[in-house]
């Protein structure tokens, strides 16, 4: 969570407030004497408390579409028309990878089917939903099948085909992690489907992965130029659909 801070702090109030932002379009309520200049305001209604606390607030999908960019220009007032200190948490997403000990049990290969790699995941094997191949090859694509199982014998598909790839003459790394449904089987047996040659495999890291998206992304549109433009001026125009 990353915190943008003007120097406040969000604070409780027993009453409603208000968030404004500069607008073009005048709010319905009048204001307080030092914000009638400001054009857009939005109540924000807090329970009843019996002392001043912390509070917090989402702020609204309509405040982000009058205000400018990171929101600079919002402001929070009392119902006495004071303004209020507070600060803006903004949710960035994030990305966060755990390795699983692993112990690799076989390295084979079925000519005319598959390379067959199986590791366990240890005693008392905990959630993971991805698995890392390495290899010294340098440059390949090959499809990869994924089967779990509580104990070596049984086995379930969690991952029908995925590829894994390396460019190394072109310098792209690509990726040798395949992803499965996440689960905490005690074994994993994973198959290169190569039926030609024996895929080499140094050794494999079984990972959790977890990823939280961000609270707001760019957005991403398609410009179209206008079918007739006004002279000395270039006009384009998207489709921004539902929002």
């Amino acid at each position: 969570m990353k915190t943008q801070s003007k120097n406040w702090l969000r604070c409780g109030w027993k009453s409603a407030a208000f968030l404004f932002v500069v607008l073009e379009t005048m709010a319905a309520a009048p204001l307080p004497q030092p914000w009638k200049h400001w054009r857009y305001s939005r109540s924000i209604d807090l329970a009843p408390v019996a002392a001043t606390r912390l509070a917090g607030v989402t702020v609204p999908s309509d405040v982000y579409q009058r205000a400018r960019l990171w929101l600079p220009d919002v402001r929070v007032m009392d119902d006495q028309g004071a303004e209020t200190p507070f600060t803006i948490l903004i949710r960035e997403g994030s990305k966060n990878t755990v390795s699983r000990a692993t112990k690799l049990h076989e390295r084979s290969f079925a000519a005319g089917l598959y390379t067959q790699v199986v590791v366990e995941i240890g005693e008392q094997a905990p959630f993971h939903n991805a698995i890392e191949l390495h290899t010294p090859e340098t440059d390949f694509i090959e499809w990869v099948r994924v089967e779990a199982s509580d104990d070596g014998r049984l086995w379930r598909l969690v991952q029908p085909r995925a590829p894994i790839f390396r460019f190394r003459k072109d310098g792209h790394e690509g990726t040798q992690v395949v992803h499965y449904s996440e689960n905490n089987a005690h074994f994993l047996r994973l198959q290169v489907l190569d039926s030609t040659k024996q895929f080499p495999v140094a050794g494999a890291s079984v990972l959790y992965q977890t990823v939280e998206p961000p609270e707001r992304v760019p957005l991403a549109v398609t410009l179209n130029p206008t079918a007739r433009p006004v002279p000395e001026r270039t006009t384009w125009t998207t489709d921004l659909g539902t929002m």
